[in-house]
């Protein structure tokens, strides 16, 4: 547990008082001209949830609650906004209690990580920007339409693409263009499409769209299209499934070379390749210089660990092994590990640990694709040598 800050301050009847200095502040709206009216035909604001969440997490020295009046942008009503490490996060249509502990979950896993995160994909399409702090929403919140800028906005119907864009997002410099990622799903209707044109996606100078099934199943596409090509933006269409269609590479506005570069490191697949995926395209089309690795081929078995190197080895854990205690093996999805989505796998690592015993964790694409000299599941390979069974 992190130590408490205090900041002593004086009063000006003369007495010093400690306050305790917080990570964060979640304020929501409640019961002003919109939030929680039901009178008015929008959803009550769950405010036990909130409250019961917060205690229960047990978050009073490290992140305040309040339940306040209107925080301003009405129009989106069931309003929310979070504080952390000075940066600012605002959530609109907090409707349900899935969305309040989505948010503190959040919250949580930033606690946790003792820094600010990007907004976790499941929340992300509940997501907005009010105020200018980050210099980039000025022209949007003036009603104005946004020319293209340089920054990138990744759109697909693949939760964990966003999931890993999210984790790739922590590794990028300061200066590197905006990038943000949007569901597809979670457009609903062209009217909808129509506001992220006048906004995200028309402030966005490149494009990249990955779509699982027919484009003509995403409400507003062929406006987006337009747009696109009024605006001279790039746009990368690409397919889900990892082929190269005639289709989507006569929509996009790059070069084939390019489409089919980045066609390759999404399905390289991991927040390394994708990372490398967003230097690439910057460079390329923004004329940076940041400079990109060639898509790395991701294994399908592995140990990872979180005390270990990123492509662990057997001989980096016999290293790591510790003869004189027991050990205990772990496999978990390897789609969380090429995601960045850890946490909870470490969390578990060094529960085990503080325990005194060897934890062997094997991440793997399948249980049931049999290694045919073995006999065994590729994953189950490692831990019959971790055990001692096999040299």
């Amino acid at each position: 547990m992190s130590e408490i800050k205090r900041q002593r301050v004086m009063r000006p009847d003369g007495k010093a008082i400690n306050i305790v200095q917080r990570r964060g502040h979640l304020s929501y709206c409640y019961n002003a001209c919109c939030c929680g009216r039901t009178d008015r035909g929008y959803a009550p604001v769950l405010v036990d949830v909130y409250k019961e969440e917060w205690l229960r997490r047990k978050m009073r020295n490290k992140v305040h609650l309040t339940k306040g009046g209107c925080l301003g942008p009405c129009t989106l009503a069931n309003v929310a906004t979070l504080l952390f490490d000075g940066h600012s996060v605002w959530f609109h249509s907090i409707n349900s209690e899935w969305h309040i502990r989505a948010i503190f979950d959040y919250i949580d896993s930033m606690i946790a990580a003792d820094r600010f995160l990007t907004p976790p994909a499941e929340i992300s399409e509940f997501v907005f920007q009010y105020y200018t702090w980050k210099g980039s929403e000025t022209s949007t919140l003036l009603g104005i339409t946004p020319s293209p800028t340089d920054g990138i906005v990744f759109l697909t119907h693949a939760d964990t693409d966003l999931l890993t864009l999210s984790r790739a997002m922590q590794d990028l410099p300061d200066d590197f263009p905006k990038t943000l990622g949007m569901s597809l799903l979670a457009i609903k209707s062209e009217a909808h499409m129509a506001q992220l044109l006048e906004r995200e996606i028309g402030a966005a100078q490149i494009i990249i769209v990955r779509i699982h099934g027919r484009p003509s199943s995403i409400p507003g596409f062929g406006e987006l299209v337009k747009r696109a090509k009024e605006h001279h933006q790039h746009l990368i269409v690409i397919s889900g499934t990892g082929d190269l269609n005639p289709e989507f590479a006569a929509i996009s506005s790059v070069s084939p070379a390019i489409q089919q570069d980045v066609l390759a490191y999404i399905q390289a697949g991991g927040y390394a390749n994708l990372t490398s995926l967003l230097y690439y395209v910057a460079d390329h089309l923004l004329m940076t210089g940041f400079g990109s690795e060639a898509p790395l081929t991701l294994p399908e078995h592995g140990i990872y660990h979180p005390e270990l190197p990123e492509n662990t080895e057997w001989s980096d854990w016999q290293r790591y092994y510790q003869p004189q205690l027991p050990t205990i093996g772990i496999t978990f999805y390897r789609s969380h590990w090429i995601s960045g989505n850890t946490s909870f796998v470490d969390a578990l690592i060094r529960s085990l640990e503080e325990k005194s015993v060897n934890v062997l964790p094997i991440y793997t694409s399948s249980l049931k694709t049999v290694n045919p000299e073995t006999r065994q599941p590729y994953a189950f390979d490692f831990l019959i040598r971790a055990f001692g069974l096999i040299p």
